[in-house]
């Protein structure tokens, strides 16, 4: 995270006003987030765990991110193998950074991302819903047509917070599939969030380029998200550190061989 300004104007913003509270704080915590340029990794998860790691907001991030993009504050962007960039529009207008860094995220954006602007699954859930459970069969043929061109996707109870999985999950293999298993396990969208932020970055993951990524349908077929967090090894510790957890063993065995 980085020092960043918010100006006066920013609390008097008509645009800002309308953010829900929740929004108003993504958009504040997104200038420390991002980088010298106004660029940041969009990974709901990771944007989570940055910005609200202490808190639950109200809305889903990827949610928030509508607002934010509805009112022109951030522009998506998507870039290989399907992740996901932003940028902080009039980032530089409004920041001045001493001794800025290049971006290293900003040749990462190929094409600006339309769909969150087009899925329905993105906004908010009472949104996706409104007008659908009185829909006739015109209504589905439409919805069903829609499904064909590509300008939105199904919609049900549970879509938003899939979404946010598969947009965050790093590995995009086999969405029918994980969608199937998603609605079977009915996971709790924070705990995974939660899950992902650490497994994302783990050894598992990274090493050999993701090759032990899990399947997403494998990930919620096993319930991943209640993996526990791998403890640091013996062999990671300095040998300060190993010297000191040595003494302090030893100091505990006398300890109990004294009947202490």
């Amino acid at each position: 995270m980085r020092i960043r300004t918010v100006k006066p104007e920013f609390w008097i913003d008509e645009d800002i006003a309308s953010l829900s509270e929740s929004a108003c704080l993504l958009a504040i915590g997104l200038l420390n987030y991002s980088d010298d340029e106004g660029y940041f990794n969009a990974n709901p998860a990771l944007i989570k765990a940055a910005i609200f790691p202490l808190r639950e907001p109200s809305k889903t991030v990827p949610s928030l991110m509508q607002e934010l993009i509805h009112i022109g504050y951030i522009t998506l962007y998507q870039g290989e193998q399907g992740r996901q960039y932003g940028y902080v529009n009039n980032f530089n207008k409004h920041q001045r950074v001493d001794k800025p860094k290049p971006s290293a995220i900003k040749d990462l954006c190929n094409q600006q991302d339309e769909s969150t602007t087009i899925l329905g699954t993105i906004q908010d859930e009472s949104k996706n819903n409104l007008g659908r459970i009185n829909a006739g069969k015109e209504g589905k043929g439409k919805e069903r047509e829609g499904e064909r061109k590509g300008t939105y996707t199904r919609t049900s109870a549970l879509d938003d917070g899939f979404e946010s999985f598969w947009q965050a999950y790093p590995k995009k293999t086999g969405k029918g599939a994980a969608r199937k298993a998603w609605e079977k396990a009915r996971p709790d969208i924070q705990q995974v969030q939660a899950a992902l932020s650490w497994q994302i970055e783990s050894e598992a993951w990274t090493k050999e380029h993701g090759q032990f990524i899990p399947n997403p349908a494998t990930y919620i077929n096993q319930e991943r998200w209640t993996d526990e967090p791998p403890k640091i090894a013996m062999t990671k510790l300095t040998k300060f550190g190993q010297r000191a957890l040595a003494v302090g063993e030893a100091w505990l065995a006398n300890g109990e061989s004294n009947g202490q």
